[in-house]
């Protein structure tokens, strides 16, 4: 996409996290600009001036949940990461850390539930498509696959509630909020759910 060389990306190997079946691993880019100002070819010099890394991860399958304390500092070693890491297929998704990408998916999962029981409305909806055709709720359950999960990052919310916006395969974005107690990681009940669809040019 570009004459000159812009970044270099490189990953680190999967290993596992203080939650069974939870995979992690580090994204690492390197970016580079011309040496010199007004340089446009592709083979002028350029220097590296910047790194970022993120975190990335993958569900094999989660468990026991509701019994998590926090203590448990987890295998490095899980076998499920390693066999994660050698399919080309495994999908990754970014978040802060391993708490918020569980939580995430799993206020997203309630949320889910709740829709396909008929007890939770997408409120607000302000943009899908083929609106004549379908309803939010039926735009958020055909494009909820969790094995299109991009990102999933906290937002704003209130004592004692949960807010999670999840983007899936880059084209929906859902922003869901539910009740917790305390500092736990399984949300009480889901309050919310919005989506909204959008384009991407390339």
């Amino acid at each position: 996409m570009f004459r000159s060389l812009r970044g270099v990306g490189l990953t680190t190997h999967a290993f596992g996290t203080e939650f069974d079946g939870l995979c992690r691993r580090d994204a690492l880019t390197l970016w580079y600009a011309p040496t010199e100002r007004g340089q446009t070819n592709a083979d002028d010099p350029v220097h590296p001036y910047s790194i970022e890394a993120g975190a990335r991860f993958h569900i094999v399958k989660l468990a026991h949940l509701e019994h998590f304390d926090g203590a448990n500092r987890g295998n490095v070693s899980q076998e499920s990461c390693v066999s994660a890491d050698r399919d080309e297929g495994a999908n990754w998704f970014a978040a802060k850390d391993a708490r918020t990408a569980v939580q995430g998916i799993l206020v997203l999962q309630a949320a889910l539930g709740a829709i396909k029981a008929g007890t939770l409305k997408a409120e607000p909806c302000p943009s899908i498509f083929d609106a004549k055709k379908t309803t939010c709720e039926g735009v958020i359950l055909a494009n909820s696959d969790l094995a299109t999960l991009s990102s999933i990052e906290p937002c704003a919310s209130e004592t004692g509630t949960l807010c999670y916006i999840a983007d899936l395969d880059s084209s929906t974005k859902l922003t869901v909020k539910a009740r917790v107690t305390g500092d736990e990681l399984v949300p009480d009940s889901v309050t919310s759910i919005a989506v909204e669809q959008y384009i991407i040019v390339t």
